[in-house]
């Protein structure tokens, strides 16, 4: 049952005769305490980090104040948790939704949701509002703090049993290392998760209608699993998984796609199997796969138009044929390829070398694989196919220092349009304790700052 204004006002008047008990609070008159009571709701309704110490020395009531302000909040803060526990009951309109998620940039139609939102008496309406006004007035304090007040008054409303019930509501230090998100038009739309239990309770959320943006960073394990009843947004533009090898994570990338036509990176991590079909994916422009096994139809890689980057790790490819056929048929666009792992051997170079692909990809990598000086000889005396080359990471295979010279003195360090962190040709062994580190940045670029909007 949610906590009505009454009985909010009981409870702030319980601490305020708590404090004049303590004597920590010196009054005037007691003749008033219960309009007090009112007032400071009203203050926290309005913002829930106010300064009640200083409030309270301002009003004429107040002859003394022992407290500092932060056991003043400890004792208000139980009054703010109890503010965050609304059972306002969720309103939706399905066709106004569908205009939103067709022209996501539109601003009319967010504010065409947000009034009919406000009609119905869903507090959504009015945070959707605000922060359509904040996207225009960033710096406009009195929005900030009718933000911060509806996010704690309705924290349930909009996050459900999403984040703790820790910490002062409507704080811009709101993010656990749970999960931490950002808001756009009254709905999140960045969310990244530490814990893989959340992602159900996250895709049941109202608020997670809109996502944009989804990184889970943590152990999976049977993904494929949970994908028979969650369902990602179709609105997300990026999606990045975690698994678990040692528990059998899993993942059917043919199922996980299925609606998710917008999507333009997924990143795929740390899969003990991952399956590959042929997949309706329109925008997908980035693919990373790192998995112990990866199930790949012929066709696969062939059928994602856009992709202009592809990165696949992997000790074992179930479907050969496949990187034969994108090396003769790659994507149109595609501009970065790496096939590390041990993809890469004597007749992958070759193929490499003979392809169309040779003359598109402007990024290589072929870190970590079975490659050695007679690949190498392969390589140099093939140059001249590779002259559009502007990376080349060859790390992790087996080459002299003289072979190594050779090479670097072909593709040196750049330090423009580089697709990895270090883009330059190492000899075997001489920079391995710096791979994990690379691997674990390689793709920032694609990585968005988490703030309020």
């Amino acid at each position: 049952m949610s906590a009505d204004e009454d009985e909010l006002v009981a409870e702030i008047l319980g601490v305020l005769e708590e404090l004049v008990e303590e004597e920590v609070l010196e009054l005037a008159s007691q003749r008033g305490l219960i309009s007090l009571a009112k007032e400071i709701l009203a203050l926290l309704e309005h913002d829930p980090d106010a300064n009640i110490g200083d409030w309270l020395l301002d009003r004429r009531e107040v002859t003394e104040l022992y407290a500092e302000q932060e056991a003043l909040r400890e004792r208000f803060g139980r009054v703010v948790a109890r503010m965050g526990d609304d059972e306002t009951p969720t309103k939706h309109n399905d066709a106004l939704a569908a205009a939103i998620a067709t022209a996501p940039d539109d601003t009319e139609s967010w504010s065409v949701y947000a009034d009919w939102l406000q009609e119905q008496g869903d507090p959504r309406g009015e945070l959707m509002a605000i922060q359509i006004q904040r996207a225009k007035r960033t710096d406009d304090k009195r929005l900030v703090a009718r933000e911060r007040a509806l996010l704690a008054r309705y924290r349930r409303h909009f996050f459900g049993a999403l984040l703790k019930e820790t910490g002062t509501p409507g704080r811009d230090d709101l993010h656990d290392i749970r999960v931490q998100y950002s808001l756009r038009y009254g709905f999140l739309d960045e969310v990244t998760l530490s814990n893989h239990g959340d992602l159900r309770t996250l895709l049941g959320l109202e608020s997670a209608r809109f996502l944009r943006r989804l990184t889970v960073r943590c152990s999976l394990g049977a993904l494929d699993d949970l994908l028979e009843t969650a369902t990602f947004p179709a609105t997300l533009v990026r999606l990045e998984l975690g698994c678990d090898r040692r528990h059998g994570g899993r993942l059917e990338l043919g199922r996980l796609l299925g609606g998710l036509e917008r999507l333009e990176v997924l990143v795929v991590r740390n899969c003990e199997v991952v399956y590959l079909p042929p997949v309706a994916a329109p925008k997908l422009r980035h693919l990373v796969v790192e998995a112990t096994t990866l199930r790949i139809d012929d066709a696969a890689l062939c059928s994602l138009p856009a992709l202009e980057r592809l990165e696949i790790h992997t000790d074992a490819i179930e479907g050969s044929h496949a990187i034969d056929r994108l090396l003769r048929e790659p994507p149109p666009g595609l501009t970065a390829l790496a096939l590390a792992g041990g993809l890469a051997n004597a007749r992958t170079v070759e193929a490499l070398l003979a392809a169309p692909i040779a003359r598109a990809v402007r990024h290589l990598d072929l870190r970590n694989n079975d490659l050695d000086d007679e690949d190498a000889a392969l390589l140099l005396a093939q140059r001249g196919r590779l002259v559009q080359i502007e990376t080349l990471d060859l790390r992790g295979n087996s080459f002299s220092s003289p072979i190594f010279e050779q090479l670097l003195a072909l593709w040196p360090n750049k330090d423009d349009g580089q697709l990895y962190d270090e883009n330059i040709v190492r000899p075997y062994g001489e920079d391995a304790e710096s791979d994990d580190d690379d691997n674990d940045n390689d793709n920032d670029d694609d990585r968005y700052e988490h703030s309020t909007e």
